[in-house]
């Protein structure tokens, strides 16, 4: 009876994935948003590294009105950001393209949609950043984000009308 439960639980158990921490990704994170740490007071309050998944690994940082997540996919780095007030630490956080939210700070309400820039680099994102984090956390306050959410859906959904195109997807105009 042992051995068919020690089958069965050696089975069931390598589906799960053991979760630990990528130091590295987290050093990087805080030595290129290190303005984030000493200007804001920020925290990093999650990280994980899935060894199962091509290595992918996400670092959570959060000041006061924000969360950060950097992401590593398959070698490629991105950054995420969300309103504290909609952090759940699960599948109902607001999580938006950081390139896309930054986008939202020049857009008026009538303007076309811009081109999804690509940031090669975590430097150069934290370049970015910087100057304009005052702007994205008052975008991002309860007062504003309805409005700022509604500038990042006509983004998303201009992307991906643009990316079917290239798919053999079909415009309606």
């Amino acid at each position: 009876m042992a051995s068919l439960i020690q089958r069965f639980w050696s089975g069931f158990s390598s589906v799960f994935t053991v979760r630990t921490t990528d130091e590295a990704l987290e050093r990087q994170v805080r030595q290129e948003f290190s303005f984030l740490f000493s200007d804001y007071g920020a925290q990093v309050v999650s990280n994980f590294y899935d060894s199962n998944h091509f290595g992918n690994a996400w670092v959570d940082v959060r000041i006061e009105g924000l969360y950060f997540r950097v992401v590593r996919d398959r070698g490629e780095i991105g950054v995420l950001v969300s309103p504290t007030y909609t952090y759940i630490g699960g599948p109902n956080a607001k999580w938006h393209s950081l390139a896309a939210a930054l986008e939202t700070l020049e857009m008026k309400e009538d303007d076309p949609v811009p081109n999804k820039p690509d940031f090669p680099s975590l430097s150069e994102i934290a370049k970015l950043l910087r100057p304009a984090l005052p702007r994205l956390r008052e975008a991002y306050s309860c007062e504003n984000y309805a409005q700022t959410s509604l500038k990042m859906q006509r983004i998303v959904e201009a992307f991906w009308r643009n990316r079917s195109h290239g798919f053999g997807g079909h415009s309606k105009e």
